[in-house]
């Protein structure tokens, strides 16, 4: 063998190992990449508070490019499914707003915002729309706003208006609804006696038909007559699209509860009223008022006390012992913890022996200073607490009822790219 014909071998040789060196980096840099866009991928379902974007301080409106992604979403979804025509929405003419108004997702929010700005408070003063209580924003009639319903032709000037709607993750919406609702005394009476007679449980185990669990609630829910019918739902849990259809409502801005804060922001911008989230809050308890926005849980806790002890009036009256005063106090305790309003570690602080000493001035006053001191910890993580809690309920709810709920509510993981089986939530019980 000449030199020449060695000499060709060994480049040929170094050409080849040069080649498989391209191909083994370009292979390594494909898996490389394939598993960074999997975890952003996975980031995105997994965290349904939306980071990518909640972090920035970029001044959004709806051209965003998040709000037309969400909105191209339900697009695509909407071209793919008939429309069932079922809407209910509030239509501000004055202020060119039209609003969905979707229970356990802000709707006592924006309700308040509607009558605020309207002045369709009964005749009563307040500084601000937060401090409008719970029990006149959801029982007094509106005047000036126009409520519209599926059954009536749709209104010309509505093409000129704002239209947004809030949605939330299915799951957490359903975890919310129970609390207020079941844990707290909002559905007793109502619901709380069918879900009792549902599951052939007897009357003398129920206390006001106050004990239906988290389970028993979802198992009541996903029963073949609703999941038949859905319109038969109460609206705090019915599906998105049979209370006010998206696809024939087609909202500009499709705000979420987890990206709530910005979101209102942004329509409260398009629409010149960013002015409103300047206006002091009060305490509705001992009218002191509440200026940063830190302060939320403060509001809610005294949202939710006044609330409930209006209710609770009305409830004695259908049954005296239907509400117990140191039972319910007890529940908006443990209701403050599943929400990330009180740490975990606060023990509830009052014995059977305040039962006629305790009020709800001195039930604040208490949750106040255990929030206070809380938030000043090195540990303070609420949203993390609150998740923690849901993960821990749904836990003990069996993989049939959560494919049945997938089925039930599937238009809305679809139309609102929420994931129906997050990993954060079910884990190794989807494997």
């Amino acid at each position: 063998m000449n030199r020449r014909t060695l000499l060709e071998r060994k480049i040929r040789a170094k050409k080849f190992k040069l080649f498989a060196l391209c191909i083994a980096f370009v292979t390594l840099t494909h898996i490389v990449y394939q598993r960074v866009q999997f975890n952003v991928v996975q980031e995105a379902k997994n965290e349904p508070n939306e980071r990518r974007y909640q972090n920035q301080n970029e001044e959004l409106n709806k051209d965003s490019e998040i709000y037309q992604n969400r909105v191209r979403a339900l697009s695509h979804v909407c071209s793919t499914t008939s429309s069932n025509h079922h809407y209910k929405y509030f239509f501000d003419k004055a202020n060119t707003m039209a609003y969905c108004p979707i229970e356990k997702v802000g709707c006592t929010y924006w309700k308040n915002i509607f009558r605020y700005i309207n002045n369709e408070t009964g005749g009563n003063v307040y500084e601000s729309p937060f401090d409008i209580p719970r029990m006149l924003t959801h029982s007094l009639a509106f005047d000036s706003i126009r409520v519209v319903y599926f059954d009536e032709p749709w209104p010309e000037h509505l093409d000129t208006s704002l239209r947004f709607l809030f949605v939330r993750e299915p799951y957490s919406r359903l975890w919310s609804a129970w609390i207020d609702k079941f844990w707290l005394p909002g559905e007793w009476p109502n619901t709380g006696r069918h879900i009792a007679r549902f599951l052939n449980i007897s009357v003398e185990s129920q206390k006001c038909y106050g004990n239906a669990t988290f389970q028993q609630f979802l198992l009541y829910v996903t029963n073949d007559k609703f999941r038949e019918n859905p319109d038969l739902l109460n609206n705090h849990w019915k599906p998105y699209s049979h209370l006010c259809d998206p696809c024939r409502f087609k909202p500009h801005i499709i705000g979420k509860m987890e990206t709530f804060s910005t979101d209102t922001r942004t329509i409260l911008k398009e629409l010149n009223l960013t002015w409103i989230l300047n206006l002091p809050r009060k305490s509705f308890l001992n009218e002191k008022e509440i200026n940063t926005a830190l302060d939320t849980s403060v509001q809610e806790i005294n949202l939710l006390t006044k609330s409930n002890f209006d209710w609770g009036v009305i409830l004695k009256k259908y049954d005296k012992n239907c509400f117990d005063d140191v039972d319910v106090y007890y529940r908006l305790w443990k209701a403050f913890q599943y929400n990330g309003h009180l740490p975990l570690t606060a023990s509830f602080p009052f014995t059977e022996y305040d039962r006629h000493s305790l009020t709800p001035e001195i039930f604040i006053q208490k949750c106040e200073e255990t929030y206070s001191v809380w938030k000043k910890e090195p540990g303070y993580a609420p949203a993390d607490q609150k998740k923690k809690m849901m993960i821990q309920a749904y836990k003990g709810v069996p993989m049939e009822v959560i494919h049945k709920l997938q089925s039930l509510y599937a238009s809305d993981f679809q139309m609102f790219q929420y994931d129906k089986e997050p990993s954060y939530l079910f884990g190794d019980r989807l494997q």
